[in-house]
């Protein structure tokens, strides 16, 4: 049985969102929040490794 490291990401701002794609490309599971809800940021993508 193999684990995929996840990151995870308590804000989902600057910081958070440009290290998000890095983190997917680099073949990390992430997960992402914000204190705003999954709706609040529409121009973030869901990011799938």
């Amino acid at each position: 049985m193999s684990h995929q490291p996840t990151l995870g990401l308590v804000g989902s701002g600057n910081i958070g969102g440009a290290l998000a794609p890095l983190a997917a490309d680099a073949g990390l599971g992430v997960v992402l929040s914000n204190s705003r809800g999954p709706y609040a940021q529409p121009d973030r993508p869901c990011f799938q490794a």
